[in-house]
């Protein structure tokens, strides 16, 4: 049996009677079309494709990079509202959430298996606890640092670097290819290898 044949509309009708561009079938309106994409379309999931997963090593440079990039843009904002002592503090919440965050990445990209989800746990506690334990005791201990907006530096560098973080991390997850998948080859056993 062969898909029905589709055939471009320009005005076709929905329940509200708005046209509506598109293509349909010509008949048995259940049944769906076997439409092949062009290979510009095709994802990156294909059979052929299998995407390594980046290092420890490619995750801390691409990390420091990140948050070096963040440290100046930081600064720059917070030398014009505290001169130098912005600088400090900008540089003081940007190493404080690097030194969290290389941690976490570590952490994480040493476990697999049952463990993951531990480690992962882990990595989360580390990441959000350190940063924002120094930060509530720099600003309640007042003085020239908390007086620059220390805490609020934290918490910009802890929310950019989370999102450095989570990027990275998911690049560092294994990708099975689609022909091991395809062989029958269950889930479960390549999570124990």
């Amino acid at each position: 049996m062969t898909a029905a044949p589709i055939r471009p509309t320009q005005t076709n009708r929905r329940d509200n009677n708005r046209p509506v561009r598109g293509l349909v079938l010509d008949s048995n309106q259940n049944r769906t079309a076997n439409v092949r994409l062009p290979v510009a379309f095709q994802t990156a999931h294909s059979a052929a494709t299998v995407r390594e997963p980046l290092s420890l090593r490619a995750g801390w440079v691409w990390f420091t990079l990140a948050v070096a990039a963040l440290i100046s843009l930081l600064g720059l904002y917070a030398s014009r509202q505290h001169g130098a002592t912005g600088w400090i503090a900008a540089l003081s919440a940007g190493v404080l959430c690097w030194v969290a965050g290389m941690c976490a990445l570590a952490i994480v990209s040493r476990s697999r298996g049952p463990n993951a989800v531990s480690a992962l746990l882990l990595a989360m506690l580390i990441r959000l606890g350190g940063p924002m334990t120094v930060g509530l005791m720099v600003d309640s201990s007042g003085g020239p640092l908390a007086q620059s907006g220390f805490f609020g530096l934290v918490v910009a560098s802890y929310l950019v670097t989370l999102v450095v973080e989570t990027l990275l991390m998911v690049r560092m997850i294994p990708v099975k290819s689609a022909a091991k998948a395809a062989s029958g080859e269950s889930s479960a056993m390549s999570l124990r290898s």
